[in-house]
């Protein structure tokens, strides 16, 4: 796992995210940290590899406090090793080394967070990074202060996942995440399954695929009594707003993909309605302000290689 930070404000939502996914011991998760700097008087970009430099530079104090909060961390949590390094290159190319480092790791999955407040240029490398990066892509919009990695606490914190599953591999790619976090026995998973009314099949494919993830996440359902399914029939996209609307706020974070179909059913009237295309419909709508949940909120897009296509064409 590879995670971009820009903000300091970033980290703990990034933690909660780490320890939710229950690494074990034997298998423990590595986790690429990457500071972002923009680049300021140099004409060269440069990439600070921080186990190569044993000695801390006084001009990255920021880098240092990051590096120094996750080392914390993992001295708390064996099952996650962490290497840290810092890239310092313009807003409008940084998307380009980003996914280089990402490349070279081998990583599968790529976690950057979003703020409201971001300027023109960090938006704009959060939209390019989709679209180039060689793994899966998840963007975070981190609202709540819960510490569910804190290591102060004698009783385990429970942490409330709930995936929005609505059709695509982005959204199967939400729900492997939340089925293999929920193998934590400190998380308690809701899946939300919405079905068009009147909808009809375009792409056997993609349906099979779909078909098939839904019945991974029943006979797990079987045999975890923390996971709840629910299955809500919907007729259109502000029928979709209203199911999104009555979700209680139990939940520290919410998953759902970022590409959805956007002629079904589920989403008629609210193509136009998206503001930030890189969270998707459902994502900028979970996102907003105006939503009376607080959970964070972490968009997923699935990175599909031509071995997983050819996979799917021989089934």
């Amino acid at each position: 796992m590879l995670v971009c930070l820009h903000e300091e404000d970033n980290v703990f939502g990034i933690m909660n995210i780490l320890k939710a996914s229950n690494p074990p011991k034997k298998s423990p998760i590595e986790a690429f940290v990457v500071d972002l700097m923009e680049l300021i008087g140099r004409e060269i970009p440069l990439l600070i590899n921080h186990q190569l430099h044993k000695g801390r530079s006084s001009m990255l104090n920021r880098t240092n406090r990051i590096i120094t909060t996750f080392h914390q961390f993992e001295q708390h949590y064996e099952g996650i090793k962490h290497q840290y390094f810092t890239v310092i290159a313009p807003y409008g190319s940084i998307h380009d080394d980003i996914c280089m480092l990402a490349l070279e790791k081998n990583v599968s999955l790529l976690i950057i967070p979003f703020q409201n407040s971001e300027s023109i240029a960090i938006s704009g490398m959060k939209k390019n990074v989709p679209d180039k990066a060689p793994c899966s892509v998840g963007i975070l919009v981190h609202k709540k202060i819960d510490m569910y990695w804190r290591s102060d606490c004698h009783d385990e914190i429970k942490f409330n996942v709930c995936v929005i599953f609505l059709e695509r591999p982005d959204s199967r790619e939400a729900l492997a995440l939340g089925m293999r976090i929920v193998k934590n026995p400190a998380i308690r998973l809701t899946a939300i399954r919405l079905i068009a009314k009147d909808d009809f099949i375009t792409d056997l494919v993609e349906t099979k695929l779909d078909v098939r993830a839904i019945n991974e996440l029943k006979n797990l359902y079987k045999s975890n009594e923390g996971i709840e399914y629910a299955k809500v029939i919907v007729k259109d996209g502000a029928n979709t707003v209203e199911v999104l609307q009555f979700l209680d706020d139990q939940y520290d974070l919410m998953l759902m993909g970022r590409r959805l179909d956007n002629e079904s059913p589920l989403l008629f009237g609210l193509t136009n309605w998206s503001f930030v295309s890189e969270l998707g419909i459902i994502g900028d709508i979970l996102a907003s302000a105006d939503m009376k949940c607080n959970a964070s909120v972490l968009v997923l897009q699935q990175q599909s290689t031509v071995e997983d296509l050819l996979h799917i064409l021989k089934e």
